[in-house]
């Protein structure tokens, strides 16, 4: 049965009500073989033996420039058989000589994935005794033993790389002294703070490897990005041939945007859910012999999908008679392998996953995809249209638009996914302050010589000097040593925020049946949440986040939950440069941004309207980092008032604005960076641009340099969009791949162009291209920008040794920077530093609790907060303290982990029962 006939089914289908909106077909591409080659015959064998030979044009190609030994890049879209043929390669890479190769991928699953391939490809080739595996942090120290004493071929994850192999490089000194190849896949995911990682990390991996005497060549398989080979240059710091003309065949391929359709006449929520119609659609095809995948944002909602299609296929919940499964971040290791080879061997109709199957793994012969809601960029959408219709058989995929503005916009111009180029792919391997704490991992794994630090980029030297001042290096001659007893490598990830993982524990059973990272788990399985796996539902009874675990409780319920709340900036701990901007003002320092989680909704299955809210209380989670900021006059702000626009709508619309176009002047991503308006200690009309990443990586301070250039630039974009009102090309609010909330409840905005606008002419005059310079440095010289950078680093290391505890908010304008370290406390690890501060405050924590009287630690007062130290304050000035005779910290409080910590305080027994009556 092919496109057509499936559309025409739905059509006819009794739930079709014009649905609809747009058809888009690309089509078939016959195969391209290669004219000739020479591969050798175990591989010429194994290939035959899958019915996989003769070579398509570009395995050829690929397969040439691993014989010379030169570095290459394949990137010819989406279903051209990209890691297949690293695969390949890598297979070449083993026969008639005793090399070893090395496979990158960005999660731990493709590399589960890539190892089952290479197995069977390997046992055909007749290199089934070849010592290969993936490497990963939970494998048994006897594996992780064997492959680095007979390894020949390691599949793996950058982070593993990282943290695991080359703190003790010199133990796999057989492995890397015999490397020949190096092979990354899905290449476009190293964008943002990961891809500068993945660049240092890259450039630090092939030093060691030449110390020991091997000169491996770097291939990479790249997604559908305008610049892969710009994208690999800058990873691997090496120049490398790009192959792009794809010689696989594919089919018909058939997009349709489906809209659903309005069932009632209000503002919000007019129209039929998004995920109903994809679990509709899905059971349709599925029932028309159509194997179907259905992708959205978040956890729940692919839960939901799969619920709601079973319901309509009429499958039983057990697991073995389900026809669609979930599948996302979270499940236990074995339940995600069980539900990948059901996929594969057909006895799985199909899958509904979140972005986590976008790439890498094998989904099987599957006929169909459906996306709910545009996942924010072309790539993202083309891989997950591409998980459908592979090889040369016919594909459909179908986009459901969510009742959004960025994805209704979609649905009325299908050209903005059909008729523009790919995104570019930003990636800065340069960023000092990424580059420092990649060279004290250099430093630490082998003297770093001075003749190196060319390949860390133009801020290494800077960055050296401030390592030495700050005493994690020392210089001896010409070389750098590593002088303090840190590891480095464990210090910082290569990811953005990477949380502990929180198990999910059945209270009846006692078994962990899940888990999430912490980031994650404070907003999705507080107490009172429904927590969703493989359609069945848990209440949650008890998330303590401090001794990372969450109890949790099987329960038939006929609702979901979904949290309210948000991330923004609290407060602004020190402004460090200021300066005018046109009729306003331009600021840039260090904030403290903070995620809560406030209360929650319960929304019955197959709805969008909540039945009940309910308050919830979770301890906040701190993020200090650094922000820049815009502070319009107020007399524009009375005009634009006057005027019937509205001015908070023209603030968040100029924020989204900026964010957008951002990465064209600084090189990051979008995801790095979030929005917000005002905060507690700022003018109200503060427009505040922070960074999402612990203590910031300099992408706010590059843009606060270059104002004067971007804020025109948002002004002409926003003045010439053709659209009236807004939409996701001017002053929408971007869109992201992953969620923590159902997004068809609310997805982006698109804010009043008009107030905008009025705001950026009243801002902006005359003067505003010629850059003006701050009271701090009155030079723009190479100078004066060295000199600035490396007090910055300076900063960025002092910043490094304080942990996370609350501070007093001062309010007023002032413009400082908070003293250094005295130069003994220098010598002192971080780590240990952190461990000091910490338990002196946990000291006078004990004390406060003990003058409190506080009988009960995990008694609940709801809202109350325990009174800490005067000089430590987490309340704002303007809110008054509770009484300590009444005070006691909440079970979920951030305080409360630390208050058991101390076992010598014995609380008094309750007199009464205190703890607040369940929801």
């Amino acid at each position: 049965m092919g496109a057509e006939t499936w559309i025409e089914a739905l059509r006819g289908s009794p739930f079709y009500a014009g649905q609809i909106a747009h058809i888009h077909r690309v089509p078939a591409r016959e195969p391209l073989f290669a004219a000739e080659d020479d591969l050798p015959a175990p591989l010429r064998v194994a290939l035959a033996a899958a019915d996989e030979y003769p070579l398509y044009s570009h395995q050829r190609d690929l397969m040439l420039l691993v014989q010379s030994r030169r570095d290459a890049v394949l990137a010819t879209g989406v279903d051209t058989g990209k890691s297949s043929c690293l695969r390949l390669a890598a297979a070449s890479a083993l026969l008639g000589r005793d090399g070893c190769a090395l496979v990158l991928c960005p999660t731990r699953s493709s590399c589960l994935d890539h190892v089952v391939q290479l197995e069977a490809l390997l046992g055909r080739a007749g290199l089934g005794e070849v010592t290969m595996g993936a490497m990963h942090g939970e494998m048994p120290a006897a594996t992780r033993r064997r492959l680095r004493e007979e390894g020949r071929l390691i599949v793996t994850t950058p982070d593993m790389v990282h943290a695991g192999l080359m703190p003790q490089h010199a133990r796999w000194q057989r492995f890397l002294s015999r490397l020949d190849l190096v092979l990354i896949d899905d290449l476009h995911a190293f964008g943002g703070m990961f891809g500068a990682g993945m660049g240092n990390l890259v450039r630090r991996m092939l030093r060691v490897v030449g110390r020991y005497g091997a000169h491996p060549a770097v291939q990479s398989a790249c997604g559908p990005v305008a610049n892969a080979a710009e994208l690999m240059e800058a990873l691997t710091g090496r120049a490398a041939d790009m192959i792009d003309q794809s010689g696989a065949p594919s089919g018909l391929r058939t997009f349709v945007l489906w809209n659903p359709p309005i069932i009632r006449s209000t503002r919000r929520k007019a129209r039929r859910g998004a995920l109903i119609e994809a679990a509709d659609i899905m059971a349709r095809l599925i029932t028309a012999g159509a194997p179907t995948i259905a992708f959205s944002k978040a956890k729940i909602s692919a839960e939901l999908i799969a619920r709601y299609c079973n319901e309509e296929l009429g499958s039983v919940a057990s697991a073995g008679s389900r026809s669609v499964e979930a599948y996302r971040a979270g499940y236990l290791l074995p339940e995600r392998r069980a539900i990948e080879r059901r996929l594969l061997d057909g006895s799985l109709a199909g899958v509904s996953a979140t972005p986590e199957l976008e790439e890498g793994i094998r989904t099987g012969s599957l006929a169909a995809s459906v996306v709910v809601g545009y996942p924010g960029t072309l790539t993202a959408f083309l891989q997950q249209a591409g998980r459908a219709g592979r090889s040369d058989g016919e594909g459909l995929c179908v986009l459901v638009g969510l009742e959004t503005p960025a994805n209704q916009y979609i649905m009325r111009h299908p050209e903005y996914l059909f008729g523009r180029p790919l995104e570019t792919a930003s990636v800065d391997p340069h960023n000092p302050f990424v580059v420092m704490g990649h060279l004290r991992c250099a430093a630490h794994e082998m003297p770093v010589e001075q003749n190196e630090m060319g390949i860390f980029g133009p801020h290494a030297n800077t960055a050296m000097e401030v390592l030495e001042a700050q005493g994690k290096v020392r210089r001896i001659g010409e070389c750098w040593y590593h002088a303090t007893s840190e590891t480095p490598q464990h210090e910082f990830g290569l990811r953005s925020m990477d949380g502990a993982d929180v198990p999910i524990q059945d209270r009846d059973t006692g078994q962990v049946i899940g888990h999430l990272n912490e980031y994650d788990a404070q907003p999705l399985i507080h107490e009172g949440a429904v927590y969703m796996q493989h359609g069945d539902t848990y209440l949650v009874d008890h998330l303590d986040l401090g001794r990372k675990i969450c109890t949790v409780g099987r329960e038939d319920v006929d609702y979901y939950t979904q949290p309210s709340g948000g991330t923004d900036v609290n407060h602004i701990d020190h402004v460090l440069r200021r300066k005018p901007m046109g009729s306003g003002e331009c600021v840039w320092g260090e904030v403290t941004a903070h995620f809560d989680t406030t209360h929650y909704s319960r929304i019955p299955f197959r709805s969008l309207d909540a039945v009940s809210t309910h308050a919830v209380f979770t301890p906040t989670m701190w993020l200090e980092t650094m922000a820049v900021w815009l502070v319009a006059p107020e007399p524009l702000l009375a005009d634009v008032r006057r005027a019937g626009l509205d001015v908070m709508q023209g603030l968040r619309g100029i924020g989204y604005a900026t964010r957008m176009l951002l990465p064209l002047f600084v090189r990051c991503d979008t995801a790095d960076l979030s929005h917000t308006v005002g905060c507690s200690n700022s003018p109200w009309q503060a427009v505040f641009i922070y960074e999402r990443l612990p203590r910031g990586l300099g992408y706010s301070q590059a843009a606060y340099e270059r104002i004067h250039e971007v804020l025109p630039a948002v002004y002409d974009a926003v003045r010439k969009c053709k659209c009236r009102t807004g939409c996701p090309l001017c002053v929408g609010k971007p869109l992201r791949r992953f969620t923590t909330w159902n997004v068809e409840r609310g997805e982006g905005s698109a804010p009043d162009k008009r107030a905008s606008l009025a705001i950026l002419k009243g801002l902006l005059d005359d003067h505003v291209a010629t850059p003006a310079i701050d009271s701090e440095r009155m030079s723009e010289n190479a100078e004066a920008v060295r000199l600035s950078l490396e007090r910055e680093m300076k900063r960025r290391l002092e910043r490094q040794r304080e942990p996370k505890l609350p501070h007093a908010v001062e309010f007023g304008d002032r413009l400082e920077r908070p003293e250094p370290p005295s130069p003994s406390a220098l010598t002192s690890p971080d780590a240990a530093t952190r461990s000091r501060t910490r338990a002196g405050f946990d000291r006078e924590l004990v004390r406060r609790l003990r003058r409190s009287g506080a009988a009960e630690p995990h008694a609940e007062l709801p809202g109350q907060r325990l009174e800490i130290p005067s000089e430590r304050v987490d309340i704002p000035p303007q809110t008054p303290a509770p009484t300590p005779a009444n005070t006691a910290i909440r079970a979920g409080d951030d305080l409360a982990s630390l208050a058991r910590l101390r076992t010598r305080v014995k609380p008094k027994p309750p007199t009464n029962d205190t703890k607040e009556p369940a929801p």
